[in-house]
Parts: structure tokens; sequence; C-alpha cells
């Protein structure tokens, strides 16, 4: 929990980023499900925006994201990586935009398993 706090307050991006894919990847088989991405994200949005329910839009934005790779039931690593800084909702709960500006656009090492 610690180490996890850590990367999100000070990581690198590319830390960042496969923190979130680890987050979201509950049974750790190497990829994302719709149903994770969507119980993962429906979480950051009612802590966002506690006093509304958003799961209609966070269920179309699930579907954006899933419909921007070629096997549209799985986010693998590669996948997640090449889509998670062209959304603003990831961005912007991870303060991922501190890193872009700051100019650390690279995501890191290509293994990650």
């Amino acid at each position: 929990l610690i180490y996890g706090l850590n990367i999100l307050c000070k990581g690198q991006a590319y830390q960042k980023v496969l923190l979130i894919f680890k987050m979201c990847d509950l049974n750790d088989l190497g990829y994302i499900t719709r149903k994770n991405l969507l119980t993962f994200l429906s979480v950051i949005y009612s802590i966002i925006y506690p006093s509304e329910d958003h799961l209609d839009e966070v269920q179309v934005y699930v579907d954006m994201i899933f419909s921007m790779v070629e096997n549209s039931d799985l986010l693998t690593v590669t996948n997640f990586k090449e889509i998670v800084y062209i959304q603003p909702l990831i961005v912007k709960c991870f303060q991922l935009e501190n890193n872009l500006q700051m100019g650390d656009v690279s995501i890191g090492p290509k293994t990650i398993y």
C-alpha cells in the first residue's frame, strides 16, 4: 500500500501507468476486462463527484476505450499504455498531466512481467 501511494504521489509516468493497470487487473491475469475497468472507473468517479451517479457515463467511457483496441474484450498492458495518455479522465485522476507537462511522456520499459 505504501509503495503504491508513493508511486502515485512521486513516481514517473510509466510507473503510475503500470500501477493503474495492476489495480484494474484484479485477478493478475495480464489483462483488464470491461467489467474490471467499469468497476475501477466507477469508484474513481464516485470519489471525484460524490454527489452524482455516473454509471451510464462511465459505461460509455469504457466502451469508447475498448473500441480503440483490436480485441474489444480485453485490454493488455500494451493496449493500456497506448490509450492511457489520450484519455483525459485517467490522466487527470492520477495526475499524469504533471508528468506530461514536465516532458515525461515515456511509457517505460517494454518488458512488464
